[in-house]
């Protein structure tokens, strides 16, 4: 079956149509589903952040009590928001699936080396976490998200005490994470289109 030379310029006009929205507009488009994604599971996980609130409490709650147990609680605090409520969200927002979407977050986060996939995409939305500081101190937040964890590791595997300043330092910087900066992420990663 042939077609007339009408049909066969309405196709080729077709054709160059969607070549030239895809070309033009598919990264608006991949944001615009990524965003309606990611929007739908914070919408649909009201309580996400409910680990992280209850170990910035007790965190918290310990800071009196023990310096070394108020950093351990507060690193806990900064690694649950990085990857329960950000790098998780993210990777299953890349997904077509729900299913196949959880399944590789848990995949990249059970790997366990997520710092240069948080950091990366992160800055592809705005985000330098290695350029951008919080109001309370003049280092990047992934500079003090590492020497947090480092302080943190200390403590567990070495046995290493930490001041008051330090405690009070790591539980300043976990509250950021959890009460500002989150949010904010959020906020972005939803509207991003």
């Amino acid at each position: 079956m042939s077609i007339t030379p009408e049909e066969a310029w309405e196709q080729e006009s077709y054709d160059r149509l969607v070549d030239e929205i895809l070309r033009d507009y598919s990264d608006q488009i991949i944001d615009e589903f990524f965003s309606k994604r990611i929007a739908f599971y914070y919408s649909n996980s009201p309580h996400l952040l409910d680990p992280a609130s209850d170990a910035h409490r007790e965190a918290s709650a310990l800071k009196i009590h023990s310096n070394s147990a108020c950093v351990v609680f507060s690193s806990t605090v900064v690694e649950i928001v990085f990857r329960d409520a950000i790098l998780g969200p993210i990777l299953v927002g890349m997904a077509h699936d729900d299913e196949k979407g959880k399944l590789i977050a848990k995949l990249i986060i059970s790997a366990g080396r997520t710092d240069k996939f948080i950091v990366s995409i992160l800055k592809t939305y705005g985000m330098d976490l290695e350029e951008e500081e919080t109001e309370f101190s003049s280092q990047s937040i992934w500079s003090e998200f590492k020497a947090l964890r480092e302080k943190r590791n200390g403590i567990l595997h070495k046995g290493e005490k930490v001041s008051a300043d330090d405690a009070s330092k790591a539980l300043n910087f976990s509250a950021y994470i959890l009460n500002e900066f989150f949010p904010k992420l959020r906020d972005r990663l939803i509207s991003k289109c």
